[in-house]
């Protein structure tokens, strides 16, 4: 998109819209913004990065209260009042969405499209771009300065700057976390990535993990995959007689969901298995029902085969977890 129009634009803010008087239009400054009809909607606004309204947070003087350290270190950009704006309309079930722009008749956009509104009321130069000096990108790329996580990075990165070992011509004035970030991110993508598709890449990274044991299921309408990692953690599945199953959302950005099974073993709980499987509208149970069932059904009958056959099982008020165990059940089982 930023190739396409010549402009860099940031994230605004995500929200979810399901009257027209909860939308930004009521705002000050923003009647340029469409909005969305009664049928709800996920929504997503980018500001052009050159906007004037993106001015406020760097506006500091001598004798601004904020310390010096925590100032924005960068040099200002020369900002325009071009009002640019960029919104993502998603609907968020399986009837779709009318959205109004104020322009036009509404507009329905149906579930698994998306409506992209554009809006830029002046030409401007773009945001100049300072290239990362090579020096950095070499240290990024150095398996011996591997770290988890890109804030981990960018201490790193800052630290041998402060040390002079990237040399005395490296100024980390322009170079943000965001910079870091992006080079890090490109450099972890050659350790884990096996395919452009997430789902057929995480699979396959998995299956290349030593005792480890996969069963992918995402060639189906919801997409999901279990590995069990019971050997790998040491424990003999045979004598576990107490575990704990629960989900979780927000880990990944494939929105799916992850579940875990947690072995009780010597007072102590050790993952044993997980399942990834995709989210889907919260209508789509109606018109798919027992999908969720289905795929946490072949979850715990994968880890029956392996050898798990608990006596007593932990788990929340979740009925298509409940359901799949009452398949997988053996009598002594308790839940």
């Amino acid at each position: 998109m930023e190739d396409i129009l010549g402009y860099i634009f940031r994230v605004k803010e995500t929200r979810i819209v399901n009257e027209i008087s909860e939308n930004e239009s009521s705002q000050e400054g923003n009647d340029d913004l469409p909005v969305s009809a009664p049928t709800a909607c996920l929504t997503r606004l980018y500001r052009c990065s050159q906007d004037n309204s993106t001015a406020n947070y760097s506006k500091y003087d001598k004798t601004c209260a904020v310390p010096p350290p925590k100032r924005r270190r960068r040099t200002s950009q020369i900002r325009h009042g071009c009002n640019g704006r960029i919104r993502i309309f998603v609907p968020n079930n399986s009837h779709g969405a009318d959205i109004d722009l104020h322009t036009l008749r509404p507009i329905h956009v149906r579930h698994g499209e998306v409506l992209l509104h554009f809006t830029h009321k002046c030409g401007h130069s773009p945001r100049e771009r300072k290239p990362i000096p090579q020096i950095i990108r070499d240290f990024i790329k150095n398996p011996a300065n591997r770290c988890r996580s890109a804030s981990e990075m960018y201490g790193k990165v800052l630290n041998a700057a402060t040390k002079g070992d990237l040399g005395d011509t490296i100024d980390m004035t322009d170079i943000t976390d965001d910079n870091i970030r992006y080079w890090w991110s490109l450099e972890s993508k050659l350790i884990y990535q096996r395919n452009k598709d997430p789902w057929k890449s995480a699979v396959v990274f998995m299956q290349e993990q030593p005792d480890v044991l996969i069963h992918s299921y995402i060639d189906r309408r919801r997409r999901s995959f279990c590995w069990y990692v019971h050997k790998q953690m040491d424990v003999d599945l045979s004598k576990v007689t107490e575990v704990y199953i629960d989900s979780t959302h927000s880990t990944n950005t494939q929105n799916a969901e992850l579940f875990g099974i947690i072995a009780c073993e010597d007072g102590y709980g050790v993952p044993v298995a997980y399942m990834l499987m995709e989210k889907m509208p919260t209508d789509d149970s109606t018109l798919f029902p027992g999908e969720v069932t289905e795929a946490c059904t072949q979850f715990f009958c994968h880890a029956k085969e392996a050898g798990l056959y608990p006596i007593l099982i932990h788990t929340d008020k979740s009925a298509a977890e409940i359901a799949a165990i009452k398949v997988c059940n053996v009598n002594e089982m308790i839940v």
